[in-house]
């Protein structure tokens, strides 16, 4: 998880709208069916620069999708279980 905390105003509204965010999501995924299958991966953290700045988004989306590859994790599914699941 991300540890700096946010400074001016801008910051900080940008970080109690992620909060009420990840509340909904959360609210969200409590009511889904427990037959359905989820997963929830790590954010991008540390993060550098400012969260409305946009320069950087093909380093964080290419960041995103190493993160997020079953075979860049130990011990990760391979995707015909993901598949099956």
């Amino acid at each position: 998880m991300c540890a700096r905390t946010p400074t001016g105003a801008f910051a900080n509204a940008l970080h109690a709208l992620t909060l009420l965010i990840t509340r909904q999501l959360l609210s969200e995924l409590e009511s889904l069916d427990p037959r359905i299958d989820y997963f929830i991966v790590p954010p991008l953290c540390p993060l550098t620069g400012s969260p409305y700045d946009f320069s950087q988004a093909t380093l964080l989306i290419a960041r995103a999708v190493e993160s997020t590859n079953p075979g860049s994790q130990e011990g990760a599914l391979s995707d015909r279980e993901l598949i099956s699941s």
